[in-house]
């Protein structure tokens, strides 16, 4: 699970570079990868 997150958190933060896109981006994706 946490790989997961992690995965994917830093996946979206590198495709936007810590834009604020990427961090909703990430909140819109934390719970997919969660289900």
């Amino acid at each position: 699970m946490l790989a997961s997150l992690a995965y994917s958190f830093l996946n979206g933060w590198l495709a936007d570079f810590g834009s604020s896109r990427s961090l909703c981006w990430w909140v819109g994706v934390e719970p997919i990868v969660e289900l």
